[in-house]
């Protein structure tokens, strides 16, 4: 299978995945810090989810009035705030990856009707659409899996789970996409993450972060993608990625030869 059948095939075929509906789980605490660790503003950026959360819910019923479950809906202000908040709060941590996920659904929304239109005109992307599987773990036949040959995607797939100690249930729910067919889209790229990681064959340090989203920036148009592409080899060590030589090196690899092997720069 040539490279570009097998990025086809992440956003569109789901031999390795059984249809689900739309997961109807409680929607979770955005943000984990607290007022004394994160400081007034952050607090205060914590406040406004939280108060939006509790405006999603109706009082009497414990029914969200939003457009799915754990719907989260803000207005272009409230969204700008959250979008700001967010991007500085995921510069000074990239791996604060709720962060990461409000950045991607408050600055999104052009990018992911893009997205959508394509699925549409695609028959895998149309069926998608229609059916909306989901990447879990109840939804993956891992024994199966394990029981391919080395080399085979869906092998190589459960060993970077299993390497990397990571579960496709880690992805967090959308909250902020205020239409309920394009926050499906957004979840589809969220969980296929670590497919491209796979088909990549980047490890989760920050140099592999940073390379998956230089190709989910070409390959979605998100700005969440572009500006980590863009502003995430700020954080890379000067000694292991000279000028981005090597960041460049590598995903320039990816593209055209395969994974590179030269892994190991940990970041700033």
């Amino acid at each position: 299978m040539t490279r570009h059948q097998n990025v086809r095939f992440i956003f569109g075929a789901h031999a390795l995945m059984s249809k689900l509906a739309h997961n109807s789980q409680m929607l979770r605490s955005l943000l984990v810090s607290s007022r004394r660790s994160t400081g007034r503003g952050a607090f205060m950026f914590e406040a406004l989810c939280v108060r939006q959360q509790h405006r999603g819910v109706d009082s009497v019923s414990g029914q969200y009035d939003g457009l799915y479950p754990g719907h989260i809906p803000t207005n272009p202000i409230q969204k700008a705030l959250l979008a700001v908040g967010s991007g500085v709060a995921a510069l000074q941590d990239p791996y604060r990856h709720d962060m990461v996920a409000v950045l991607g659904e408050t600055t999104g929304h052009l990018a992911l009707m893009t997205l959508r239109d394509r699925m549409r005109g695609d028959p895998e992307g149309y069926t998608i659409l229609t059916e909306r599987p989901r990447i879990r773990l109840s939804t993956l036949d891992l024994s199966k899996m394990a029981s391919l040959p080395d080399g085979s995607f869906g092998r190589e797939y459960l060993r970077f789970l299993e390497d990397n100690r990571v579960t496709p249930d880690s992805r967090m729910n959308v909250k902020f996409v205020d239409n309920e067919e394009l926050a499906y889209v957004m979840q589809r790229y969220r969980e296929v993450h670590d497919l491209l990681h796979t088909l990549l064959g980047m490890p989760t340090n920050m140099l592999g972060e940073v390379a998956v989203k230089w190709f989910e920036a070409a390959q979605t148009g998100l700005p969440m993608c572009i500006l980590g592409a863009a502003l995430g080899p700020l954080r890379l060590s000067t000694r292991c990625c000279p000028s981005g030589s090597l960041l460049i090196h590598t995903v320039c690899s990816d593209i055209n030869q395969g994974p590179f092997q030269e892994t190991d720069c940990l970041p700033c």
